[in-house]
């Protein structure tokens, strides 16, 4: 498929086009799904999360540090954000629909650079500050114009201190940018 053809069915609306800014390998066993959904000039990042996975040790660290894998010296990240990819982030939803063990609040946080479990993060900026992740519940954040995370990365932290393992807990979490480059004024 020619490059031409890719950009005509991309802004006309697709699923499942994100291949290269996924999450690092320090969560990505947690990682059910990960994907881009166009609608309109509306690009919308959705990442389903397990963290009561079998599949690995998912723990938290200290306050404000990665949520990740236990042990691991990898990144953490949930993903890359890349404006000219998924335009320019306007807001943030978070889903939470089985509770989170041993935690009861998480923040979405950018970053300047990758960062493993329980190492603190680079010029942290928050996206999503303090959801409560210890009952079902769907919560939402408007982002500032002036904390765009265009070429940083976006992890999920702990905000309440325990560094603990975590038995259960699935969330969505769904991050909409928008290319305002696409808006037509004809």
């Amino acid at each position: 498929m020619g490059a031409q053809r890719l950009n005509s069915l991309l802004r006309r609306g697709s699923t499942g086009t994100d291949t290269s800014f996924q999450a690092g390998a320090g969560i990505s066993g947690a990682v059910l799904a990960h994907r881009i959904i166009r609608d309109g000039v509306f690009v919308i990042t959705e990442i389903v999360l397990d963290l009561g996975t079998s599949e690995t040790d998912i723990r938290s660290a200290t306050a404000d540090r990665p949520i990740g894998t236990h042990g691991s010296t990898a990144s953490a990240h949930l993903m890359l954000w890349e404006d000219d990819i998924h335009g320019v982030l306007q807001s943030t939803e978070t889903f939470v629909a089985e509770a989170l063990t041993t935690i009861t609040q998480c923040s979405l946080k950018q970053a300047d650079a990758e960062a493993a479990i329980d190492v603190a993060l680079t010029n942290a900026v928050d996206l999503n500050h303090d959801f409560a992740c210890n009952a079902k519940r769907v919560g939402a954040a408007v982002v500032a114009p002036a904390t765009s995370p265009d070429g940083k990365y976006i992890f999920l932290t702990n905000t309440d201190g325990a560094g603990t393992t975590i038995n259960a807990g699935q969330l969505t979490i769904r991050l909409i940018g928008m290319k305002a480059s696409e808006i037509s004024v004809d």
